[in-house]
């Protein structure tokens, strides 16, 4: 899965009107999130069962011309789905009044959807915890849902000579 993310930060009522979110090293993503998938809306959330509950943290930062990235790799043998994770996430330029904006790329190759409650198709539930555990949910009704998009098949014309 692949997300474009804004973390708001913690709203104190009046504090936010004076000084903004409140920003700390909880709401860096760079340091850890928490992203969940489930079959069904976010209304479904109360009745929802199994899913895709991963903890992304610690990234690996690396920093390449004053711009920071992370990369993750774990694995567990959780059962009923023993989960391989590949993640990759990307600090854009910061929102005015946020704190901060990242794009996620996940990857969970051989997992056994059907035992963790994700067979069919759309609609999904998307949620996205900081390390402050402010989150947000979010409903996902255009994903592709399968395998890898096919490669294209080349075809070879062979021409004949008079």
């Amino acid at each position: 899965m692949a997300f474009t993310f804004t973390d708001s930060g913690s709203p104190f009522l009046d504090d936010v009107i004076a000084t903004g979110p409140r920003c700390g090293d909880g709401t860096d993503a760079l340091n850890g999130i928490d992203v969940n998938l489930y079959g069904g809306t976010c209304a479904d959330l109360a009745t929802a069962t199994g899913g895709l509950l991963l903890d992304l943290s610690p990234f690996v930062v690396h920093t390449v011309n004053h711009e920071s990235y992370g990369t993750l790799f774990q694995s567990s043998p959780t059962v009923p789905s023993p989960e391989t994770v590949s993640a990759r996430i990307v600090e854009l330029p910061k929102p005015l009044g946020t704190c901060g904006e990242w794009t996620l790329n996940v990857e969970v190759p051989g997992l056994d959807t059907a035992a963790i409650g994700l067979v069919g198709g759309n609609p999904f539930a998307l949620v996205v915890e900081d390390g402050d555990k402010n989150e947000g949910c979010f409903d996902i009704t255009n994903a592709i849902v399968g395998n890898q998009i096919p490669t294209p098949v080349r075809k070879v014309r062979r021409g004949v000579r008079w």
